[in-house]
């Protein structure tokens, strides 16, 4: 019987022993095997494979918008910065949302800021010299928070009355930081980027808008790429006739751009532009319809002012208190010398 059992005891101990080879046999295979599949590399996505752009950091590009959303900003820091890093009061116009509202000019595209209103410089002394819309065919004038502001392209003043038809961008920035923004006013600066000739894509664009009195408005953009990233030519064109709701109210032009880009090297790419055209518009003055003929006829009718001129050499102030309406033929403004300084001797 005891050796029955010795010999039932030594053969499970052999057979355990040879599942326990078995199974580390096994494992061992399992780590050594090379014909295991390897994992399969991960597929490098579209992008990765793409070369890299730098943007330049003097220039803020209409591109990088996405719908009415601006990120970089220039009127902050005069370099391509972040809006949210920007320590100013900054409002970018994106093409879209001036697309969307339909804006032409600068008066209607500030019709959508904030703390924006026409300046008739009611705040000199006798509603003196309204500017509201000038004789000499310029940009209305307006005020921000208050205080005069201005308007610049490309960071330069220019004396041609703002069309959006050949601008790309607009920046509203508030406050009397003229050193950030260029040579501005007390209430701040409306920076405007015109259209650029693009070096990687040809494109053709027309635009009509038609309105009451007789509004009729033709736009045109051809952009052409003469060596790939090398010169593009961008040309733009005008043409509206507009008349208004009271007689003899019109605002005609026609007017055109040529854009030209030029990348000699890698890192410079050059920038020239060339507007030229033709306005015709009405002479609108801020002023409500007044009768001073009355008086002067009752007074004599002179024509030649009676106030007796200082013998002394110098200078001396018109009467504070009559009006003194002078057209200036130069400028082709409507001023009024009341009160204002005058050469005598």
């Amino acid at each position: 019987m005891a050796t029955t059992l010795r010999g039932a005891l030594a053969r499970a101990l052999a057979i355990a022993s040879v599942f326990t080879c078995v199974a580390d046999l096994g494992r061992a295979q399992a780590v050594q095997n090379p014909t295991a599949p390897a994992a399969a590399p991960t597929a490098k996505s579209p992008e990765a494979s793409l070369p890299v752009v730098e943007l330049s950091p003097f220039e803020v590009r209409a591109e990088a918008d996405v719908g009415y959303q601006a990120a970089n900003t220039t009127s902050g820091s005069r370099l391509n910065s972040r809006l949210r890093d920007t320590p100013a009061a900054v409002s970018a116009f994106t093409p879209e949302f001036l697309a969307d509202i339909a804006a032409t000019n600068l008066e209607e595209m500030l019709g959508h800021a904030t703390n924006i209103e026409i300046d008739v410089e009611d705040a000199n002394a006798g509603f003196n010299n309204p500017q509201g819309r000038g004789a000499d065919g310029n940009d209305y004038q307006f005020r921000m928070r208050g205080s005069p502001a201005g308007a610049s392209r490309e960071f330069v003043e220019s004396s041609i009355p703002v069309d959006l038809y050949n601008v790309e961008r607009a920046e509203v920035a508030s406050g009397p930081n003229s050193i950030l923004f260029g040579l501005g006013q007390a209430g701040g600066l409306v920076s405007l980027s015109g259209k650029k000739a693009n070096l990687h894509r040809s494109r053709a664009t027309l635009k009509t808008m038609f309105g009451s009195w007789s509004y009729e408005r033709y736009e045109g953009d051809y952009n052409r790429v003469l060596i790939p990233k090398k010169l593009s030519l961008r040309l733009l064109g005008l043409y509206q006739n507009n008349q208004g709701w009271r007689y003899w109210d019109f605002n005609d032009q026609a007017r055109w751009t040529a854009a030209v880009a030029y990348q000699p090297f890698k890192n410079t790419t050059v920038h020239v532009s060339f507007e030229k055209g033709h306005m015709d518009n009405n002479l609108t003055i801020g002023w409500n319809a007044t009768d001073q003929v009355t008086a002067w006829q009752d007074g004599g009718r002179r024509v030649f002012d009676g106030t007796a001129v200082p013998a002394g050499s110098g200078t001396a102030r018109f009467n504070a208190n009559n009006n003194r309406f002078t057209f200036n033929q130069q400028d082709g403004v409507v001023y009024n010398l009341r009160g204002e300084f005058q050469s005598t001797g």
